[in-house]
């Protein structure tokens, strides 16, 4: 009972917390982070391409600057490793069930957190529904990716780069585009 009553309380928290986000100048978001995830806040994202190579994003709600859109991803919660996270995450912002893969970039961001970003594969779509965080999702080509934050496009961008990379023409990733024949 107290545990549903304080899940309860979090929730209404978080939610007011999306609403006056973008009205937060920096460093109040900055100190909302740190009270929040007091240790070291980490952050998982996952990086969805369809099979025409696109790239899944989602359009969060919740920036001053107006609407943005990101690769769908969230705070780590406790209990949790992070590929679970983004797994978690990507299921509430857009309805799709993904399996995690492997990490492909490691990047920090505004609020002194490490994002770690998954290669993930969808298995399952439960169907998108707007939420409090992202009111649409689309897959955008790599060379037409809509507004974003400079944080959430550099890190698309050099994911799009990292994955790309470690592509060979017989499928098997190779890091720094080495010849896999002469590891």
């Amino acid at each position: 009972m107290v545990g549903r009553i304080a899940r309860r309380l979090l929730g209404i928290g978080h939610r007011f917390l999306l609403v006056v986000w973008r009205y937060l100048p920096l460093w109040a978001r900055r100190l909302a982070i740190r009270l929040l995830y007091p240790r070291f806040p980490v952050g998982a994202v996952a990086f969805v391409r369809d099979d025409d190579g696109r790239v899944l994003l989602v359009r969060q709600t919740y920036h001053r600057d107006g609407v943005r859109w990101a690769a769908p991803g969230g705070w780590v919660d406790r209990g949790e490793n992070p590929r679970q996270a983004a797994v978690r995450e990507t299921f509430e912002e857009t309805g799709l069930r993904v399996t995690a893969g492997r990490l492909l970039e490691v990047d920090g961001g505004p609020y002194g957190e490490v994002s770690l970003v998954f290669e993930c594969q969808v298995v399952g779509d439960a169907g998108f529904h707007p939420g409090p965080e992202t009111d649409r999702i689309g897959y955008f080509a790599p060379g037409s990716l809509p507004a974003m934050t400079a944080e959430a496009r550099h890190l698309v961008e050099r994911t799009i780069a990292i994955q790309e990379q470690w592509r060979t023409s017989d499928g098997v990733p190779t890091p720094d585009g080495m010849d896999p024949a002469s590891v």
